[in-house]
């Protein structure tokens, strides 16, 4: 009785094709899995802060992908902390802003992730918007 042979040249080829058209299609789902009124989000979403939003954008984990703001007095200085959690969790982005001046930024890849939800804190009249990926699952 001959000993059993191992897989062939072709069927390891195989085999490893199937498992990266696998974890493809796993990417896939993570990256579709986040839902805005039942539209699959392929991107980040827009959470308004300052003026017109919320000191509280997400509740939940997640990942800080930029942000667009603006100091609208035209008058004063203006300070935002983008903070993990609530008003005195850790800081996240430190953004100052002179009278009558706006910034942007994008965290490529990933972003920056946060647990428990994100906060921000406003000294200033700031209006402007966080952008917010749902954490991977």
């Amino acid at each position: 009785m001959s000993a059993p042979k191992g897989p062939t040249p072709s069927e390891i080829a195989l085999a490893d094709a199937l498992a990266a058209a696998m974890l493809r299609w796993e990417e896939s789902q993570v990256q579709m899995a986040q839902t805005l009124g039942g539209v699959l989000l392929r991107g980040a979403r827009a959470v308004p802060v300052g003026i017109n939003g919320t000191t509280r954008p997400s509740l939940a984990d997640g990942a800080l992908m930029g942000f667009a703001l603006r100091e609208t007095s035209g008058a004063a200085p203006a300070t935002i902390e983008l903070r993990a959690h609530d008003a005195s969790g850790d800081l996240i982005a430190p953004i100052t802003l002179a009278a009558g001046a706006s910034t942007h930024d994008w965290f490529a890849g990933g972003g920056i992730s946060f647990a428990d939800g994100l906060f921000v804190v406003v000294t200033g009249a700031v209006d402007g918007a966080v952008f917010l990926r749902g954490r991977d699952e």
